[in-house]
């Protein structure tokens, strides 16, 4: 009940917890749509953008950015309709939604090879978006195997390389709780 979901995320007191709580109300929106047992009532594949174009503003970060699941599960993986379908959420929400196609490529794939050319596929202004979700993911997937960020970034492309190894900062010090020295020590195999 989707709904319902969000109204208990509202009642958590502090912002970042109910901005976690919508996030994992979404993702499990989108991804319930292969559940055969019972599917969500909050998907539709005639209007795609639904339930996100009829909720409040202050749900509409989450759930475009997880719109992107679905949309990945509509086209049956195919990275270049994903990000076809990103390009019709509002501006505003796109980039959300873009860096979740590469997070999602940690759960379609483990050759990093594959991952990064299906980053390639989206919008070339959206690439960097893209590999920043996908090192993200990494980090969060393999929280005590940091070199994987490290390796995925080793095949970057020059434009987007800086980009991948501040994701990987940025990811090390949210993993470690701020821990400064942990993130030195990673960045220092750069």
């Amino acid at each position: 009940d989707l709904p319902k979901s969000l109204r208990y995320c509202d009642m958590l007191v502090d912002r970042e917890l109910s901005e976690g709580c919508y996030g994992g109300v979404f993702m499990e929106n989108s991804s319930s749509s292969t559940n055969r047992d019972h599917p969500s009532e909050y998907i539709d594949q005639r209007n795609i953008l639904y339930p996100c174009a009829t909720l409040e503003e202050k749900y509409l970060s989450s759930c475009y950015r997880y719109q992107s699941s679905y949309f990945s599960i509509l086209a049956e993986y195919d990275w270049k309709k994903v990000s076809d379908m990103c390009e019709l959420v509002p501006l505003e929400y796109r980039e959300g939604c873009f860096m979740m196609i590469g997070s999602n490529q940690v759960g379609f794939t483990s050759d990093y090879a594959i991952m990064h050319d299906n980053c390639l596929i989206v919008a070339p202004k959206y690439l960097a978006t893209c590999v920043r979700g996908t090192v993200g993911a990494l980090g969060m997937r393999f929280r005590n195997e940091p070199g994987r960020m490290l390796d995925y970034c080793s095949l970057a492309p020059a434009s987007v390389k800086r980009e991948c190894y501040l994701q990987v900062g940025e990811t090390e010090d949210f993993l470690r709780g701020g821990n400064r020295e942990s993130v030195v020590r990673l960045c220092a195999q750069i």
